[in-house]
């Protein structure tokens, strides 16, 4: 079984992309050892209804990060403390399988 992590932002999917390239260069040795992070895409209307769910707004962009190594010590709750790091705290929601804030 994959363990994702579904991601919204306020940043618009540039902004969001320069930051997850900014995120894979400073931290190049979780990337994509320990985790696989996927481009930012403009929201669906599932992933808008989602993010409304959470009382997440304004959500501009979406993606998502597979754990690749069950192992790491590097656990989820880091990785939502590092992505809240670099995008503020209340710019980001991150969701483990769809269905839980972390």
């Amino acid at each position: 079984m994959s363990i994702d992590l579904t991601c919204y932002s306020s940043t618009e999917v540039n902004e969001t992309n320069a930051l997850l390239q900014k995120i894979t260069i400073e931290h190049s040795w979780l990337f994509p050892h320990e985790y696989l992070l996927r481009s930012a895409e403009l929201l669906t209307a599932f992933d808008e209804e989602l993010a409304t769910e959470f009382n997440f707004s304004p959500a501009n962009s979406t993606f998502r990060i597979h754990l690749n190594n069950k192992s790491s010590e590097f656990g989820i709750t880091k990785m939502a403390d590092l992505l809240r790091e670099y995008f503020g705290r209340e710019r980001v929601l991150v969701l483990f399988e769809y269905d839980e804030p972390i």
